[in-house]
């Protein structure tokens, strides 16, 4: 578990490499699940999460793998399993006790970056975890502003039903409906 001067530990490595027998077998033999890399202080956890490796996540987070924690720009274990678009990772990392609405360095939480990104399956699951659905980002921006934008209908609908505020705006004074018809989504 010594750390190399790029990479970490050879448990970070394995992950990064996809070399689950090794990281398993690391881990096994007592590897600290919760070293970061040294280049940018991202959590083991992230690594699998961030590559789908659901198999090796559970053995990380069996291993000890703490889920509140961040890399160097404050990206939780949640985003990395939400930004995966595997559904399956943020419920894991949920289900281990992840908090739903922990902010990035630009104030972003789970739910803003779904909602962009038309994951409507992990948007259902964040506000039934207790995400803040009227939460605004460092620009004013809520989840409902950042699916208007991206043009995700399925997903403003859903916010729309879960009772998103229309009126809100962002730092520029827009709503999402004036960001909706701006960006060419007003269907």
């Amino acid at each position: 578990n010594s750390l190399s001067p790029n990479d970490g530990t050879a448990l970070l490595q394995a992950i990064r490499n996809d070399h689950s027998d090794v990281a398993q077998a690391l881990l096994s033999a007592k590897a600290d699940p919760n070293l970061v890399a040294s280049d940018d202080g991202t959590p083991a956890l992230a690594f699998a999460l961030h590559k789908g490796n659901l198999g090796l996540a559970q053995q990380l987070l069996r291993s000890g793998a703490k889920v509140n924690v961040s890399d160097g720009t404050n990206r939780t274990m949640l985003w990395y399993a939400s930004n995966s678009g595997n559904f399956e990772a943020v419920k894991l990392v949920l289900d281990n006790g992840a908090a739903a609405d922990q902010t990035d360095a630009k104030g972003n939480t789970p739910l803003l970056d779904a909602a962009r990104q038309g994951q409507s399956e992990t948007v259902a699951l964040l506000l039934s975890r207790g995400a803040n659905i009227q939460h605004q980002n460092r620009d004013g921006n809520s989840a409902l502003m950042l699916a208007a934008q991206c043009g995700n209908s399925k997903v403003v609908q859903q916010l729309i039903l879960a009772n998103a505020e229309l009126d809100q705006k962002n730092s520029t004074g827009d709503t999402a409906l004036i960001i909706a018809v701006r960006e060419g989504h007003g269907e």
